[in-house]
């Protein structure tokens, strides 16, 4: 085995410890999409139905968001093996992220050399935005994988091919991965037809034929969703769902500027569609910022990143920069014309949805910026090599020692900050209620859960399947009233095996006998929790701030 094979296993080894290490205890919670996910894996492997009964669905309803199914049947073995629990459900992902290494390997080593493949692996191997999302059960870490593996047969496909083939089966089937892979595969198709329109003539016309057929028919399903309203979230979070509202036009703007929507001043200044530009031009940029980058990743959604970090090392904004160097200074190639392409485009599927950042969303930048930073790690070698032996150990000395000062910051941020500073929308503290209400529902005659989109009720199917009959997939199938969201987004469960879930009206509730209440501190008057009247029990997050407040009437 020549050394950059043996350099490819030990790249391999680490990016395996940082994303399978304690992987069940890392995240501290479990997501609701998490649960969902392993509930409806379990579900098909005892039954061959969802949850609200579909026989092995493309798309699952699950909270009304619509998933595409194959992360949940990914997820199948897993659970089958493994029984259902954190780990068996980040499994699949963790192992995707750890693949996906090899694949960013075989690519950039068929769009440059071996040496930009070493390192753009060893990129991707430590680079925090990967690691966090490999660590979870994320359908759009699935759908990276299928998307670099897509590109690398493209590739592959100009030496043997039928690869062309495997290339249309994995952009096809990144569809039924996430829903935001709709765009980001388009967006890389489009490229590799802009770039490599000349190789893809020169295919064989039979297998093209093949690729092409498969292709539509694998994704038909997916596509046809779009038109029978099942597009979920995507619907709801797309910018195009939402114009401003008429009296804000004309308060804002035609009383202020005493104009009217004919006016030469409204159509050049303030249409919705000038309005619509700013919004996605302000987002776009966003994702290519030092704050997005370097110093607090996703700020709009705070589980997608840790504390105080960005999705890149610090330490990697050197051979960011190089890389950037090499591209704009090398002769103009179609690899080079390729990976500018992606990297001017691969933020525009997160960019056309309303958070102003999404590290979900813009996962599909990871592909241009891996490569880039390998670009700029060979580019810093080839460097070294030329200067004298103590001037290129020192260099190499100080990268080291960056590096692992960048990593060490990272992990701390991961494994020790994260636990102190989650937010209630971190899901934490719901394993540690199904647990009190399990050993304490006897005590009560009714137990009513404060209603909630974080969807209590998946938590107890998660982790009561094993626990109570009630909760198996073939009882709950059907026993249940879904409220659908008028919104469009996700609805709500309001029963299950004798648990209420509810808004809280507490002045007309707090009287009741022999009830269990469970909530958030703020659903019930400190001045109840405090008089003494009531059994009073928390769960606290890791900081020993009330995560969840349990109350029952002495």
């Amino acid at each position: 085995m020549n050394t950059n094979r043996w350099l490819l296993v030990v790249i391999l080894v680490l990016a395996a410890v940082l994303r399978l290490w304690q992987l069940g205890e890392y995240p501290i919670r479990l997501t609701n999409d998490e649960a969902a996910i392993g509930y409806n894996a379990y579900s098909i492997l005892k039954t061959g139905k969802d949850e609200h009964g579909a026989v092995l669905p493309v798309i699952f309803k699950s909270f009304g968001d619509w998933k595409p199914g194959l992360y949940i049947y990914l997820t199948v073995p897993s659970v089958a093996v493994f029984g259902l629990s954190e780990f068996s459900v980040r499994l699949p992902s963790a192992l995707l992220g750890v693949l996906t290494i090899l694949l960013i390997y075989e690519l950039a080593k068929e769009l440059f050399d071996k040496k930009v493949a070493i390192f753009s692996a060893f990129s991707l191997a430590v680079l925090p935005w990967h690691i966090h999302f490999s660590r979870g059960a994320w359908e759009a870490n699935l759908a990276l994988t299928l998307l670099v593996a897509g590109t690398l047969f493209f590739f592959k496909s100009f030496k043997s091919k039928k690869n062309i083939i495997l290339s249309a089966l994995f952009f096809a089937f990144s569809l039924w991965a996430y829903q935001s892979a709709k765009l980001a595969s388009l967006i890389v198709l489009i490229g590799l037809g802009i770039f490599y329109y000349k190789e893809i003539l020169k295919l064989d016309r039979k297998n093209l034929i093949i690729s092409a057929v498969l292709g539509i028919l694998i994704s038909l399903p997916i596509i046809t969703s779009l038109f029978t309203g099942k597009t979920g979230r995507v619907e709801v979070m797309s910018v195009f769902s939402y114009t401003r509202p008429l009296e804000y036009i004309e308060s804002t703007i035609f009383e202020q500027e005493n104009i009217t929507s004919q006016d030469p001043v409204y159509i050049l200044f303030h249409t919705e569609a000038l309005n619509l530009f700013r919004g996605v031009a302000g987002r776009y940029l966003n994702y290519i910022s030092g704050d997005f980058l370097f110093f607090k990743g996703d700020w709009a959604n705070p589980r997608h990143t840790s504390v105080d970090m960005g999705y890149l090392l610090f330490v990697s904004v050197v051979p960011l920069l190089l890389g950037l160097y090499v591209l704009f200074k090398s002769k103009v190639t179609k690899e080079i014309g390729f990976v500018l392409f992606l990297l001017a485009l691969s933020q525009i599927p997160a960019a056309l949805t309303r958070d102003s950042a999404h590290g979900v969303r813009s996962l599909g930048m990871i592909l241009p910026v891996c490569i880039i930073l390998g670009l700029g790690l060979a580019r810093l070698y080839d460097f070294i090599l030329k200067q004298k032996r103590i001037v290129g150990l020192t260099i190499i000395s100080l990268t080291f020692a960056a590096y692992l000062y960048s990593m060490c910051l990272y992990l701390d941020a991961y494994f020790v900050q994260n636990k102190y500073s989650e937010p209630k929308d971190y899901f934490y503290g719901y394993k540690q209620v199904v647990e009190r209400v399990f050993e304490r529902e006897k005590d009560y005659k009714r137990i009513i859960f404060s209603q909630s989109y974080d969807q209590p009720y998946m938590f107890f199917l998660f982790y009561g399947v094993g626990h109570d009959a009630r909760f198996a997939p073939e009882v709950f199938q059907g026993n249940t009233t879904f409220q659908e969201s008028p919104s469009g987004d996700v609805g709500l469960i309001t029963h299950l095996g004798g648990i209420e879930f509810m808004p809280t009206n507490w002045y007309e509730d707090r009287g009741e006998e022999n009830t269990l209440f469970i909530g958030r501190q703020e659903d019930f008057p400190q001045s109840d929790i405090a008089s003494g009247e009531f059994n009073v029990e928390y769960i606290n997050y890791p900081d020993d701030k009330p995560a969840f407040v349990l109350l029952d009437r002495k």
